[in-house]
């Protein structure tokens, strides 16, 4: 389903608990951080995925929302608008310049071992810890190659994950990890699956 500003809070509350224990969650926000830290940071990132025309999706059952992710599409905005620079300047409220600049430090790093077609971008995926081993990560997945296979420019999806546990996971479903990088202690792992061609 295509998520809308009805469903901010929820994703937030589900991105907010899925990621207590992701790397880089916990690299920018520290082990022990609160779910309100989490919270803000998940609804930066909601936020920048309106200004940036990323799509919003979800899995839903009887109208709780169990799994979400953001996608970025080959439409998507590459620059931010001035909305978003002042969203990130609000953002400064509530987390120090310096999470700013580790963010822009793994933007930096993540675009720069990007394909250099035109692509679709996981930019995050998750599910409720609740609902984890129910198949939804799965169900959702197979939404967006689908999504990609039917589109038509682009060359397929590229996503990052720092949980090498998940380079297995992904490799299974067809993606090939591209580049390994680090920033500071923390390990990028670059993929790419590329689009399979519509009969």
């Amino acid at each position: 389903m295509i998520l809308d500003e009805s469903h901010k809070r929820a994703f937030v509350h589900l991105i907010s608990a899925a990621f207590e224990k992701d790397p880089l969650f916990v690299h920018l926000l520290g082990p022990e951080a609160p779910a309100g830290r989490r919270e803000k940071l998940a609804g930066f990132l909601w936020d920048k995925a309106h200004l940036m025309a990323e799509q919003r999706l979800g899995v839903a059952q009887d109208g709780k929302l169990l799994a979400a992710c953001l996608l970025a599409t080959p439409e998507s905005r590459v620059t931010p608008s001035f909305p978003m620079i002042w969203r990130s300047l609000r953002l400064l409220r509530h987390f120090s310049p310096a999470l700013l600049q580790q963010l822009n430090a793994y933007a930096e790093q993540t675009q720069k071992h990007a394909p250099d077609v035109a692509h679709h971008y996981l930019v995050l995926i998750g599910t409720h810890p609740e609902h984890q081993g129910q198949g939804l990560g799965k169900q959702l997945m197979t939404h967006i190659m689908q999504k990609v296979k039917q589109h038509r420019t682009s060359a397929g999806l590229a996503l990052d994950t720092e949980n090498a546990d998940n380079v297995r996971l992904y490799q299974h479903l067809g993606f090939d990890l591209r580049h390994e990088a680090h920033l500071k202690d923390l390990p990028l792992y670059c993929m790419f699956r590329p689009r399979e061609e519509t009969t």
